[in-house]
């Protein structure tokens, strides 16, 4: 297990490990990906497969709020509160639009909580869309047809979404010549719970087969950027975990049943292909029923006028079938499932119009989002923060999070949140405290200067 500690600015350690898991299914699977003309991504590099680099310590997920809060939770001046929504921002007006404070429901009662500097969002793209929104922060149209009194009229608020679209493709195998079944036995549950709650080891202290991934360009064309990533799982011969990820994944019965059947012979290798560019556009829209309940999300999956997203999973999806046929998954008779699927059930198993209707039918989003909120310069339509992440149009409204960016990143949004709130920690100490000069370059601007956005 190789261990790399990066430090916060109170000397604080943050745990980032690269685990080390070399049981049977990832060398299968590493092999495999070999063959294929993948190997283990060279420096300076973005294409092949590679070790994660993932927040734990001690045997448990860590995360920024533990690295940056938990230090200075003693802090006089600091306050959390649970089971507290937001319901809105207030912003003075109509002269001065200044974000004075927010309402909140703590508990079901309703507070009023006054900014005396700064008001800053990382609710993420979904809920800071709706937020602005439900203020009067948005496309003046829109909120005039919903009776939503205009504060600033910017036309991209809940515009421009991006998530990642992932499709699991499920592969049997059976053990090598030889060898024994790879069953999950009750016992193996009983000994990895024990030795995570005595030391903090063992499988349920890290990842497992999850903590690589494989990322492929689906077409030859010069570009030095993944189109695809690959990430896995594998479930043991009648594994519970199944289960519990079924539970999750919320599949028609049938589909579920299909799996469960299999896995009770056979163990299960699951590749999930995530499209990391997706040209398609989403949109946040806020619940016309009751404004402040979940909002409305459009994602528009597969809908770019190319047809590329689509283009790309299909050939990602191929890319994995077509792994069944190299000579080390061969000797494991490795076998794409023919799952029940309801609505593919009328197209030849592995056809076109099957694996369309099966990447249809099987993907889902993955948590990261971004977009909606996006960056640019003030004299950009299609923005809504400027380059010192202020809301237009209204001073002291700062979003600190990827709802900024303009295009998603290929890999998961978690340090780009942190880069971003770090960016605008260092532009606020330069704004508010006297004398500071941050040792970082950032986008310099003042409330002195409101032309300097378009300058940029």
């Amino acid at each position: 297990m190789k261990i790399c500690n990066t430090v916060t600015e109170r000397r604080e350690k943050f745990f980032l490990h690269s685990v080390n898991y070399t049981a049977h299914p990832r060398d299968l699977i590493q092999n495999a990906y070999r063959s294929t003309g993948y190997v283990s991504m060279p420096r300076r590099s973005f294409i092949g497969f590679t070790e994660h680099l993932v927040y734990i310590k001690d045997g448990e997920r860590y995360n920024m709020a533990k690295a940056f809060l938990t230090p200075v939770k003693e802090r006089p001046n600091l306050f959390f509160t649970r089971n507290t929504e937001v319901e809105g921002i207030v912003v003075t007006e109509p002269i001065d639009k200044r974000a004075s404070g927010v309402n909140v429901s703590i508990d079901g009662v309703k507070f009023f909580i006054r900014a005396k500097k700064e008001v800053i969002m990382t609710a993420g793209a979904i809920n800071n869309a709706k937020l602005l929104l439900v203020s009067g922060i948005g496309p003046r149209n829109y909120l005039t047809d919903r009776g939503i009194p205009t504060i600033a009229d910017l036309p991209a608020v809940g515009k421009n979404l991006q998530l990642h679209l992932s499709v699991p493709i499920f592969i049997a195998i059976d053990p090598c010549e030889g060898c024994p079944k790879d069953y999950y036995r009750e016992m193996d549950l009983i000994n990895d719970v024990f030795a995570y709650v005595m030391h903090r080891t063992g499988n349920l202290s890290h990842i497992n087969i999850n903590e690589f991934a494989n990322y492929i360009l689906t077409h030859k064309s010069g570009a030095s950027m993944p189109n695809i990533g690959i990430h896995h799982s594998y479930f043991k011969i009648g594994d519970r975990s199944l289960l519990a990820f079924l539970d999750g994944m919320n599949y028609h019965p049938k589909i579920a049943k299909s799996l469960i059947d299999y896995n009770q012979e056979r163990a299960i290798m699951c590749f999930y292909i995530s499209l990391l560019t997706p040209e398609s556009r989403g949109e946040v829209l806020l619940n016309d029923t009751h404004f402040l309940g979940s909002p409305k999300i459009v994602a528009n999956f597969m809908t770019d006028e190319e047809d590329s997203d689509f283009s790309i999973l299909f050939s990602g999806f191929n890319y994995i079938t077509n792994l069944t046929e190299v000579e080390s998954m061969k000797k494991h008779k490795a076998e794409f499932l023919n799952l029940d699927i309801p609505n593919c059930r009328n197209f030849k198993f592995c056809s076109s119009p099957y694996v369309k209707c099966y990447i249809s039918n099987m993907a889902f989003p993955k948590s990261d989002s971004v977009g909606t909120l996006r960056m640019g310069s003030e004299c950009e339509p299609i923005s809504v923060v400027r380059e010192d992440l202020e809301v237009k149009s209204v001073r002291c409204l700062r979003v600190a999070d990827s709802s900024v960016l303009g295009y998603i990143p290929v890999g998961n949004t978690v340090a780009t949140d942190a880069m971003i709130g770090y960016n605008l920690g260092e532009i606020l100490k330069e704004k508010w405290l006297k004398d500071y000069e941050s040792p970082y370059h950032i986008h310099k601007y003042s409330d002195e200067d409101e032309e300097a956005p378009k300058n940029h």
